[in-house]
């Protein structure tokens, strides 16, 4: 051990700048995702400077069991890569909020020489060549002036020592547990994303590798393109309406929307549609799950709450495709995560397909594009498609991200909750906010449609707790507050007068006690009587067959009806 300490010190320069370049992009990484929560960025902040350090004398330490004196080479080799990666990533990082992931590799794999020279002519300007070249000036001064350490301290050489041991063994149990107990791979291999060579390995896996997470999201694409070849043929379509619109909204609650009689006026557009007689609200309706993945996997497939096989059920997309219909899915959200692998996989069966954040693949780093950056691709499709799925962000968390400054209306003063502190009472004002701008961007999505024969159907994944279940913030958790959701149908004047037996179903369903789980039912019926075995009219709300007795269990354990309906907010 004492040799090789011996190299570390006589090779500082070369660690400490190939160290510094990775920490530098780790920090600022962090900074991004937890912006909101200075304790959190601490925390995560602690933990990367550590573990970024440890796995970089790992893997010097692995190379030099081997090579011995050789490894100065390998040390040549990482420095280059470490200054090339800072380059590169720091580009992603400043203008995609993102580091290396699967998506990327995809992007770059599927990109040719000439495209990549059109993109470098875009984006690559006189300020980022002198960036680059201030960081090539910078490498060679730190090389040329920064000394070695003359002397090593026996009491701190024998402290690092045992503290390097100590760190490797956490982190192999923690791999151990994860990777051979827990089953889970990617929670295992997460933590060399803490060094830019082991993290472009890491992610170079994930896009290849068939039980990572990207590489089941490809599988997912394939599932869904396997049980769509079985229903060729045998899917009918009675009478096709012009245009069908689903919006699905993200962690928005029907307790702060002033359409369901919340005190704060959050839906002034909404609420004249209403009046108008354009918009119907349903005032009964909850999510299946309390989470986003498991909910949109029932929402947007035959799958339902009952069903303990998912897999082999036609998604929504292809049932309308199989119907006729020209579907586009037009998407804010992060396009391969956890919660968003499955949606994205079958927004992948639209016969076409925008992501507004197409190589991002970390919900919480999506701070700069609201939901109203979806409009344009809307608009300028408007003639090729007739069946349109806007998936947005709604009021996801952090909230104070989700709308611009115009709709920064509520402030803490504007919460009359006498429970809550200064800080709570302005985060939910900042989600109030969010609603309030949500209410702007359903508004501009009818405004594309409204001279159209178009039917417009709007419904969030999930609600959001704001301290009312017994001070909880956030979803997940099974409560009334995490459960009920908005669901609205918008429909045009020209709708109404075509479809009149249809719009006055809508009217007649409106209070019917409904989980949307079984939303794929009511599409059937509202997409113009769209045939398949799969359809079942009890339910379908729109369908006079319709089952109001069915249990409505929120994360398949907890009956709605019986144990959360009536629950009292905390937070009041």
């Amino acid at each position: 051990m004492s040799n090789f300490l011996a190299f570390l010190k006589k090779y500082f320069k070369i660690i400490f700048l190939i160290y510094l370049s990775n920490i530098i992009l780790m920090l600022y990484f962090i900074y991004i995702l937890y912006i909101h929560d200075f304790n959190w960025f601490l925390s995560r902040s602690f933990k990367s400077i550590i573990y970024s350090l440890v796995f970089e004398v790992v893997l010097i330490h692995l190379f030099y069991l081997f090579l011995k004196q050789k490894t100065k080479y390998f040390l040549y080799f990482y420095l280059v890569f470490a200054v090339l990666d800072f380059i590169f990533e720091g580009f992603l990082l400043l203008n995609y909020h993102t580091l290396i992931n699967p998506l990327l590799i995809q992007v770059l794999l599927d990109t040719n020489l000439r495209e990549s020279y059109e993109f470098l002519i875009t984006f690559i300007g006189f300020k980022d060549l002198l960036s680059i070249l201030g960081i090539v000036i910078a490498v060679f001064l730190v090389l040329k002036f920064l000394k070695n350490p003359k002397q090593t301290y026996p009491k701190i050489r024998k402290i690092f020592i045992i503290f390097y041991f100590i760190v490797i063994i956490i982190l192999s149990v923690d791999f151990i547990n994860k990777f051979f107990i827990k089953n889970d791979s990617f929670g295992a291999l997460e933590r060399l994303n803490e060094n830019a060579l082991l993290r472009i390995l890491n992610k170079t896996y994930e896009f290849f590798g068939n039980d990572s997470l990207y590489g089941k999201y490809k599988s997912y694409i394939k599932n869904y393109e396997n049980i769509t070849q079985g229903y060729k043929g045998k899917v009918l379509l009675k009478e096709k309406i012009p245009y069908v619109v689903l919006i699905i909204g993200e962690s928005t609650g029907r307790n702060h929307m002033s359409l369901y009689g919340y005190e704060l006026d959050t839906n002034p557009r909404l609420k004249k549609l209403e009046k108008e007689g354009n918009l119907i609200k349903f005032d009964d309706v909850i999510s299946p799950f309390a989470h986003t993945a498991a909910s949109l996997l029932r929402v947007l497939t035959f799958a339902s709450n009952e069903d303990k096989v998912w897999e082999d059920k036609l998604d929504l997309v292809d049932l309308f495709n199989l119907a006729g219909y020209k579907s586009i899915f037009i998407s804010n959200q992060e396009k391969a995560s956890l919660p968003s692998s499955i949606t994205s996989a079958i927004a992948s069966r639209a016969n076409k397909s925008i992501f507004a954040n197409s190589i991002t693949n970390d919900d919480k780093t999506i701070v700069s594009k609201y939901d109203e950056v979806l409009l344009p691709f809307a608009k300028e499709n408007l003639n090729n498609y007739d069946f349109f799925i806007f998936h947005l962000l709604g009021t996801h968390a952090n909230y104070k991200y989700r709308y611009p400054k115009d709709f920064e209306k509520f402030s803490a003063k504007d919460i009359n909750t006498s429970s809550l502190n200064t800080k709570q009472k302005q985060l939910v004002a900042e989600y109030d906010n969010a609603v309030l701008y949500n209410d702007f961007v359903v508004n501009e999505v009818f405004n594309l449609f409204k001279d159209k024969d178009s039917v417009i159907i709007y419904l969030s994944d999930h609600s959001e707790s704001l301290y009312e279940d017994k001070g909880f913030l956030g979803h997940f958790k099974p409560s009334r507050f995490t459960a009920e959701i908005p669901f609205l149908i918008i429909v045009s004047d020209t709708f109404k007068q075509n479809h009149k037996e249809l719009y006055e179903k809508i009217i007649k369903a409106k209070s019917k006690a409904f989980m949307s789980d079984d939303l794929i039912h009511a599409l059937c019926t509202l997409g113009g009587g769209i045939m398949i075995k799969d359809y079942n009219a009890t339910r379908d709300i729109l369908n006079p067959k319709f089952n109001e007795k069915r249990k409505r269990m929120l994360n398949q354990g907890v009956d709605y009806d019986k144990e959360l309906k009536n629950e009292k907010a905390f937070a009041r």
